[in-house]
Parts: C-alpha cells; sequence; structure tokens
C-alpha cells in the first residue's frame, strides 16, 4: 500500500530495471500490473522505462 500511495502522489514514474531475457523482469511487470488495477494510480501519469544489460547482445 505504501508503494502504490508514493506513485499516486508522484508527478511520474522512471523504471530503471536491468534486462531479463530481451524484456523486462517479470517483478516489475508484476508491479506495474497492480498499479493499474482498482485504483488505476497510472492513468494519465508519465511514465518511462529505462533498461540495461551486462553485455552485447549476439543473435
Amino acid at each position: 500500500m505504501v508503494f502504490k500511495q508514493a506513485v499516486k502522489e508522484a508527478d511520474g514514474v522512471i523504471w530503471l530495471t536491468p534486462e531479463y531475457n530481451h524484456s523486462i523482469p517479470g517483478v516489475l511487470k508484476n508491479a506495474i500490473d497492480w498499479l493499474s488495477r482498482v485504483d488505476k494510480v497510472m492513468i494519465n501519469k508519465p511514465s518511462l522505462i529505462m533498461g540495461t544489460t551486462p553485455g552485447f547482445l549476439v543473435l
């Protein structure tokens, strides 16, 4: 509940995350999903997701 209230009071959210399996980690996805339910605190809130990877992407 503290997390949801902090996001609700913020002007915007910047998510910083490591890459996980060419995407965002499941924990972050679940947190964003949780924020979008019931109170829907993410509506009209600017948001940016920044990711990083520990090495080169080799295909």
